[in-house]
């Protein structure tokens, strides 16, 4: 049996008890969000190049919050941006209720990691883009 990065995800975060616990657990469905977005028409081309940085910064191993040093809490970033690009999609309101699986509305979800984007990642998110081009 093949299983996919987001059954991955799934499998370190599940028994996540530590810090940003309710943020690091958004991992997996994010990196399913984007990646089904990849899919579908109804986006324009023009959303597919951050979409996809997004992707490739889940599976980075040298962004700047290492797995490889900080464990499962080392997804804060790449939930933190992930999220900055699921929320600058535009009109897409629709498309990702459509492919949003996890718990709640996608919007609060997305709303709820970005109003913690400052103390979560700090000054490195500028660097963040920068690591994936979209800055």
């Amino acid at each position: 049996m093949t299983m996919d990065y987001a059954e991955i995800l799934r499998g370190e975060v599940a028994t996540y008890d530590g810090k940003d616990a309710d943020i690091i657990k958004l991992a997996p469905e994010l990196f399913d969000l984007l990646s089904s977005l990849l899919e579908d028409k109804r986006l324009p081309k023009s959303a597919k190049p951050s979409i996809n940085a997004a992707i490739s910064y889940f599976v980075s191993p040298y962004d700047p919050f290492p797995e490889d040093f900080h464990g499962t809490w080392g997804l804060i970033d790449d939930v933190v941006l992930a999220a900055w690009v699921l929320d600058a999609l535009p009109d897409a309101e629709e498309v990702l209720d459509d492919h949003w699986r996890g718990a709640g509305p996608v919007r609060e979800q997305l709303a709820g990691v970005l109003a913690r984007k400052d103390e979560l990642v700090g000054d490195k998110f500028a660097s963040m883009l920068e690591y994936v081009g979209l800055d």
